[in-house]
């Protein structure tokens, strides 16, 4: 049983965003998609926090006069892995069919990394179906994504706190874009199987189903440490399942033993710009610069949106490991950061492939694996605070 209750969110929520100034005068329609098996949920610790922190911040916008017109707040929660991309899609067919000029919509993520994912999945999917879907989530439909996981990057704010100043000091609606995936070809379950590495633990893609990543896609280790994180933290509460992830990245390269990579860098008109090959620790590739991911780990510390790690032997990885908590590899030669709207990577052998948090195995068959921005689409609030 949950010890936070969605309806908590929303009631907090339906004070806090009528006081936010960016939906003045709107009739603001607010779907909260709440994942109750997630840790922010069910313990107990979290979970008195986040009430805590969301009455006060009720209590301190009672004191504020209220700017729509009207709003609505409505919970739905989900049931299984992949329900908050149904549940997200069945939203936005209903938004669809209503006409009002001065209706405005919020979906609003309330889980784990994976809701976060889930839910942009399937508004970036609903624009790229038809341009009436395209237009009213470029216009109309907003995401705010509470950051309520474990590693809350690409979110609203790395805590809640953040997050609230944001909602009071939004002066603007942005639409970013997402990273699109696509491999060259559909391994078989035998070729998977042959990589030593695939199991139930392990999830793939396929050539007919693009993924898609609204912070970081990334290969290599952090892919690895992001599949241990997700296995580990379900079976360990709280987290001192981080001491044990930190140890089996030792681990990494005897579990992956690193070949030469390709990696072939596209600049906004399609034209190859560098292309480099060596053996590689790991790629991360952003929606833009200035990013982090893992909790807080900056592997986009500038305004490059490219990080290319080379190959580090155990003792490099122990020693340099801090530097990609606060950005200070940048200039040394344990990484290079570049500026790339696409990337073509070809390999020979199996790796790990991380979008968002969600984590896949690669094998030969998978490459050339293509990662490209697409076009801005979804929108979020932007403060100047934060930009």
């Amino acid at each position: 049983m949950s010890l936070l209750k969605p309806s908590e969110i929303a009631d907090a929520l339906s004070v806090i965003l009528s006081r936010t100034s960016l939906w003045e005068g709107k009739n603001l329609n607010v779907f909260v998609i709440a994942n109750e098996t997630a840790g922010c949920f069910l313990q107990k610790r979290k979970a008195q926090r986040y009430r805590r922190l969301f009455i006060q911040e009720k209590e301190r916008c009672l004191t504020k006069k209220e700017c729509t017109e009207s709003i609505t707040v409505k919970t739905v929660s989900t049931q299984y892995a992949g329900h908050a991309e149904k549940i997200a899609g069945a939203i936005i067919e209903e938004i669809i069919g209503i006409k009002n000029p001065v209706a405005d919509y919020l979906l609003v993520t309330a889980g784990g990394d994976g809701t976060s994912l889930e839910v942009q999945t399937a508004v970036y999917k609903a624009a790229v179906s038809s341009e009436r879907k395209r237009s009213a989530i470029i216009n109309r439909i907003t995401i705010l994504r509470l950051p309520m996981g474990t590693g809350n990057d690409g979110t609203d704010g790395h805590n809640l706190s953040e997050t609230f100043r944001i909602l009071e000091s939004a002066d603007h609606f942005e639409n970013f874009p997402a990273i699109e995936i696509t491999t060259a070809a559909t391994p078989t379950k035998e070729q998977l199987m042959a990589t030593g590495h695939f199991s139930d633990k392990y999830l793939t893609i396929d050539a007919d189903n693009p993924a898609y990543a609204f912070n970081i896609a990334s290969i290599g280790l952090d892919a690895h440490v992001a599949h241990m994180t997700n296995i580990l933290k379900k079976k360990i509460p709280g987290n001192s399942f981080h001491l044990l992830v930190n140890l089996n990245t030792l681990f990494y390269n005897s579990q992956f033993p690193g070949g030469k990579i390709k990696f072939e860098l596209y600049d906004k008109d399609d034209r190859l710009t560098e292309t480099i090959e060596d053996k590689f620790e790991l790629l991360a590739f952003g929606i833009s610069g200035n990013r982090t991911y893992g909790g807080g780990h900056h592997i986009l510390p500038d305004e490059n949106n490219v990080c290319i790690v080379p190959h580090l032997s155990v003792p490099e990885m122990v020693s340099v490991s801090r530097k990609f908590l606060d950005g200070s590899f940048k200039g040394t030669k344990f990484a290079s950061l570049h500026n790339a709207e696409k990337i073509v990577c070809s390999y020979d052998r199996p790796v790990p492939l991380q979008y968002d948090g969600e984590v896949v195995l690669l094998c030969k068959e998978h490459f050339p694996i293509t990662m490209k921005k697409t076009k801005p689409c979804l929108r979020v609030l932007k403060s100047p605070i934060f930009d």
